[in-house]
Order: structure tokens, then C-alpha cells, then sequence
């Protein structure tokens, strides 16, 4: 099954927003990224849930374990063998230790531009909220052509967390989706994702049950992300910005018609 939005695979904004605007700061936010390149962690898809498990017609298995799964195996697990070299280690430092010593699969790297300040177990329920996810200072000066870029476009009322996914040479972003019938929530996330590199990164929706791959040809679109999505690898490196928040009354009324 293939969750729709106006039934439809996913919704552009393209026609709604200044997209040569956001084209032309590209190398703005690519020198950004570039200059905090070592904030990258390794992305997980919180649970098992979320990783393919061959349980529909044209839903791959993934042979591997799940990234975030292992990691907080090992952690709680005393009697691990790699439990000492965990302790008191930093997120990121484990989760690319953990991707060295174990048969565990991310989906690609992140670099977040916020600094997440509620409570662990509902982080990833509270993305929309500034409040949970005050922008960092670095992220504040670096990115400030495409902060400024988002508040004009006047969508948000309030913006959350905002995470660029980077796929570097020859690296896929695997299939993997954000919810599944355990923790998907009444209402379906507020967010866009912003592709700088339409050329590079093929981001597709699968379709578990028809086996089609619907490609999304736009740059800046919002879809439903209980749908299984994943990106086809390219020689050359990329990466998506996606922005949480929540939409205004003025934008929801522009959009409900698309």
C-alpha cells in the first residue's frame, strides 16, 4: 500500500515557493555544510519497524541489522563485547563505531542543524516544535541564507528540526520509512523536503505491494513518510534538506488543492 496525500504519491511545492531563489544560494548552503561536515552522524531509522523485512510482495529483506537497534543492543547489554568501548561515548562516535564492528546498516549521514533539549524517548515526536529544537549557533551564521530563505517563504508557523541527509559517492540512501503500525501518529507530518541535487539524488516511494518506485521529479515537495522511501545511488555526492514545523492556515489552504 501506498499512502497518498490528495491523492497523489506526494505534493509539490515547486509552483508555490521562489525556487530560483533557493537554487541560487546552493553554494551558500553546500559551503555550510562543507565547513560543519564533521557535525555528521550516522542516520538510524528507529526500529525495526522501519527496515525492510521482506513482509510484502515486492518489499526487499535487508540482511543486515538496523543501526539504531545495535547500537542500543550493545549499550544495555553488559555482557556485549563491545559494550566497554561504548560507555560514556558520544552518540555519533558509537553509532560509526558500531557501523565498524558489527553487521548493522544506517541509511546514510546526517548533519542536524538544532540542538535537541527535551526529554529522549518522544525527540523524535517533538521535531516540529522550535521550542525542542532551537537552531545552534553555528547553524544560526553558517546557514543563514537558508533560514532566511525558509521565513520568507512565510509556510511555518513554527520550524522545528531541520536535517540535511547527505549520500556520498556511489552511496544509496536505503529503504527504509519513519513509521509503521506501532508508532505511526494520528496526523501525518508537517514538513518539506528540499532537493538541491535533482540530478543526483533519485528519491523514489515504493509501493511494497505493486512493486513501483514513484520518483519524486520535484524539489521541493512534502509526502506521507509512513510510505517506504529510499534514494538510488549516484557517482557523485548529494544531499536532501527536510524542514518539520508546522504549516500556517494560509499555506494549509494553499496546498489542500494540489
Amino acid at each position: 500500500m501506498l499512502y497518498q496525500i490528495n491523492q497523489k504519491s506526494y505534493i509539490s511545492f515547486d509552483k508555490l515557493i521562489n525556487l530560483s531563489e533557493l537554487n541560487l544560494i546552493k553554494p551558500h548552503i553546500c559551503l555550510a555544510f562543507a565547513k560543519n561536515y564533521d557535525k555528521m552522524y550516522a542516520t538510524t531509522v528507529g526500529g525495526q519497524g522501519n527496515w525492510p523485512d521482506g513482509s510484502a510482495a515486492y518489499l526487499p529483506k535487508n540482511p543486515y541489522k538496523e543501526l539504531s537497534d545495535e547500537v542500543r543492543s550493545i549499550k544495555t547489554d553488559k555482557n556485549h563485547p563491545l559494550n566497554q568501548f561504548v560507555l560514556d561515548t558520544a552518540e555519533n562516535v558509537t553509532q560509526r563505531f558500531v557501523k565498524l564492528m558489527s553487521e548493522a546498516s544506517g541509511v546514510g549521514n546526517s548533519l542536524m542543524l538544532n540542538q535537541y533539549i527535551g526529554s529522549p524517548e518522544i525527540r523524535y515526536q517533538n521535531k516540529q516544535y522550535s521550542k525542542f529544537y532551537p537552531l545552534a549557533d553555528w547553524a544560526i551564521k553558517d546557514f543563514k541564507l537558508l533560514i532566511y530563505w525558509l521565513n520568507k517563504q512565510k509556510i511555518f508557523d513554527d520550524i522545528g528540526r531541520i536535517i540535511l541527509f547527505y549520500n556520498d559517492e556511489g552511496q544509496q540512501c536505503g529503504l527504509h520509512r519513519d513509521y509503521n503500525s506501532d508508532n505511526a501518529p494520528d496526523k501525518i507530518d508537517q514538513f518539506l523536503w528540499i532537493n538541491l541535487f535533482p540530478d543526483r539524488k533519485r528519491f523514489y516511494l515504493l509501493d511494497p505491494d505493486l512493486g513501483d518506485k514513484h520518483y519524486i521529479n520535484d524539489q521541493v515537495v512534502m509526502f506521507d513518510s509512513r510510505n517506504w522511501h529510499g534514494s538510488d545511488a549516484h557517482p557523485l555526492s548529494a544531499f536532501s534538506i527536510r524542514v518539520d514545523g508546522i504549516f500556517n492556515k494560509n499555506w494549509l489552504e494553499k496546498i489542500s488543492n494540489l
